[in-house]
């Protein structure tokens, strides 16, 4: 399998552009990380378009998915979600994630 073609992952996680702050709540305790977050549900629920997976995804480093499974809770612009998923490791150093709100 091939690795990724940039040097440092972190460029594409800057808070400056299309990062957000993610808050981890693990059996080892909270830790921050940086993610991008894709809410695309919320606009298929206003009818703006359709796609495959009507939930929230989150796009982090693989090496920050490190002892997440499903059932996390995670904090994203101050709305708490659940993991439905194991983290899915894409390859290229990225993970993605599916969210669930949860109350």
């Amino acid at each position: 399998m091939l690795g990724p073609s940039w040097e440092d992952i972190t460029e594409f996680f800057d808070s400056d552009e299309f990062a957000t702050k993610i808050e981890l709540h693990l059996p080892s305790g909270i830790r921050q990380i940086l993610g991008m977050f894709d809410a695309a549900y919320a606009e298929a629920r206003a009818g703006g378009f359709e796609d495959d997976i009507d939930k929230p995804i989150l796009t982090i480093a693989a090496t920050d998915a490190q002892g997440l499974q499903r059932g996390c809770i995670c904090n994203v612009l101050g709305v708490r979600y659940a993991l439905l998923t194991d983290p899915k490791f894409t390859g290229n150093g990225l993970a993605t994630l599916v969210l669930a709100e949860n109350e």
